[in-house]
């Protein structure tokens, strides 16, 4: 069996638990890191950037359902936790329709609601 080590609120964590959980891959998570402090950082700049790339990605996104196509794939794993992180927290954010959608989509799936729907830390 795989053991994952990590907190479950760590974005890495929930990519690989919610990868394994797709898979089938039998895992345990046993807690390890721990949280490292205040961290300066220029909030507004940053989320200017995550709302600049967050709007390629709507654009891009097109007509189909996920990221790569008509079904889960890889990219929606390793984006699927940025967006639920993108949408957990309070603040002005561009409309993004097409991204607004496919993280429906994703909130739908049983393995996403599993390891990425947990308190936000």
């Amino acid at each position: 069996m795989l053991t994952i080590w990590g907190r479950a609120t760590s974005s890495n964590v929930q990519k690989v638990s919610w990868t394994c959980d797709g898979l089938a891959v039998p895992f345990e998570r046993r807690d390890a890191g721990r949280e490292f402090g205040q961290v300066d950082q220029d909030w507004a700049a940053l989320i200017d950037t995550l709302a600049q790339t967050w709007s390629l990605v709507d654009r891009q996104r097109g007509t189909s359902p996920y990221l790569a196509g008509d079904s889960l794939s890889r990219a929606d794993i390793a984006l699927g936790n940025s967006i639920r992180r993108w949408t957990a927290f309070e603040f002005d954010r561009p409309d993004l329709p097409n991204l607004a959608a496919w993280h429906k989509r994703l909130a739908a799936r049983p393995g996403f609601q599993r390891h990425m729907m947990g308190p936000m830390v």
